[in-house]
């Protein structure tokens, strides 16, 4: 007749060892929920950096050349007429038309 204290001591193991891989995965669990953590916490402080960054003033260190505006050749001027005491005096290059409102005499 077997004894039921070793049956009892063979269920005791097999819960034991149940508990014990039940314990692992909680470890590994936490583990990877650390990871997770300590991973979106630094996104969190990258993208706060970038938008700190795009607030801020930029420093500007060099501002362009101011653009001269060019005298209108006579020789391409048009005359536009229009009874009023102001004329219209314009002139095409390649790349613009100017205009310039000018108080007939």
């Amino acid at each position: 007749m077997p004894d039921p204290r070793d049956a009892e001591i063979e269920r005791l193991k097999a819960k034991n060892t149940e508990l014990e891989d039940r314990v692992a995965e909680r470890d590994k669990n936490l583990e990877e929920l650390a990871a997770f953590k300590k991973l979106a916490l630094s996104r969190l402080a990258a993208q706060h950096d970038d938008i700190m960054h795009l607030r801020s003033p930029q420093q500007i260190t060099q501002l362009p050349p101011p653009v001269a505006l060019a005298a209108v050749p006579p020789a391409r001027a048009i005359h536009v007429n229009w009874p009023s005491p102001w004329a219209i005096l314009a002139s095409r290059t390649p790349s613009c038309i100017t205009l310039a409102l000018v108080q007939r005499k």
